[in-house]
């Protein structure tokens, strides 16, 4: 077992804090991330679905942050193993790594999550290969980062039922949107590096307003409004998910500043470099969601927020952190421009 030392972070707070928001950021203030181990499980049994058993035991490390996934039967559990050993081809694997949960397969998931883990691992010695199912390469972004940062991989197969003698994996102590600083910045260093940036590169030019028009959720009302007004002032609008994994890498490198309402396409602030600035458009009731005020603190990029108004239906019975996930916005153009113009001095 290889442990990574706890530690306490002190985040960076947004420059442009009013104390009537201060609210929005206080979860996220201070945060201290206990000790985590890398430990082994022996003679895990893992088929595609992501199921891992240990003999006849599911192990709990198959049912993280799966809403949909409850311990099964002792029915349904000899079923699923069964069905796994005997029409699968099996496969033995002596040693991998194994970094995903059932929020994996998502943009922001899969970068902060999942290859943050990979970089925290390789940074302590340990490059094992890690374990990728097959389903999760029709997603590009995981394919194509696979590509630019060439890690040990293994794509297990749907016909396979791997038999891996020493699986690692780190202990779910650590809540997704938090991050070992020393191993985000250097994913990030690793994307740069591999596409041929740098921080010693020119200094970044481009200004980005990130539009979340094909959303189901968090969608900006007046944003034809908001694009137009930001494109006088040297705004390109982009609709990230239209573009190339290598494509963004290049273009947020580029960035000195991003605009964006909450949504997987700040996942790209991973690639700005440090002194940059990003814009996040919130709900007023965003008190969770403040892994992207955490990533740039812990990549030294600077925060400013924007509080937008909810549109559509109230949704009185939803938690507020339910509805700030959910609600539609609406922004004050003149506020947003002015608060830019502040930005750029």
């Amino acid at each position: 077992m290889i442990e990574q030392e706890g530690v306490t972070y002190h985040r960076i707070m947004p420059v442009n804090l009013a104390e009537e928001h201060a609210y929005l950021f206080a979860r996220e203030k201070v945060r201290t991330i206990p000790t985590l181990r890398l430990y082994p499980i022996r003679n895990a049994l893992i088929n595609e679905d992501q199921y891992i058993w240990q003999g006849l035991r599911l192990r709990p490390e198959a049912l993280l942050s799966r809403e949909n996934r409850e311990t099964p039967s002792v029915f349904t559990n000899l079923k699923t193993y069964s069905r796994s050993l005997f029409t699968k081809r099996i496969r033995v694997i002596k040693s991998a790594l194994w970094l995903i949960d059932g929020w994996s397969t998502q943009y922001f998931h899969w970068f902060a999550d999942v290859l943050h883990k990979q970089t925290m691992a390789l940074q302590m010695d340990v490059n094992l290969p890690m374990i990728v199912p097959e389903s999760f390469m029709r997603s590009h972004f995981v394919a194509e980062s696979l590509r630019v940062l060439q890690p040990p991989y293994i794509e297990l197969k749907r016909s396979e039922f791997a038999v891996v003698r020493k699986l690692m994996t780190w202990s779910d102590e650590m809540w997704s949107g938090n991050y070992i600083e020393p191993a985000i910045q250097n994913l990030r260093s690793r994307f740069l590096a591999a596409i041929g940036t740098d921080d010693t590169s020119s200094r970044p030019w481009r200004m980005i307003y990130i539009s979340r028009a094909g959303a189901k959720h968090r969608r900006i009302t007046n944003e034809d409004e908001v694009t137009d007004r930001l494109r006088q002032i040297g705004f390109e609008v982009l609709h990230a998910e239209k573009l190339s994994l290598h494509e963004q890498i290049r273009m947020f490198s580029e960035c000195r500043l991003v605009v964006a309402a909450h949504g997987a396409g700040l996942t790209n602030t991973l690639f700005m470099l440090s002194g940059m600035a990003v814009l996040e458009i919130r709900h007023p009731e965003s008190t969770v969601q403040n892994c992207y005020f955490s990533l740039a603190s812990a990549l030294g990029i600077n925060y400013y927020y924007m509080v937008g108004l909810p549109q559509g239906d109230p949704m009185p019975s939803v938690a507020p952190d339910a509805r700030a996930h959910l609600q539609d916005l609406s922004v004050d153009v003149k506020e947003l421009v002015n608060l830019i113009l502040s930005i750029e001095g």
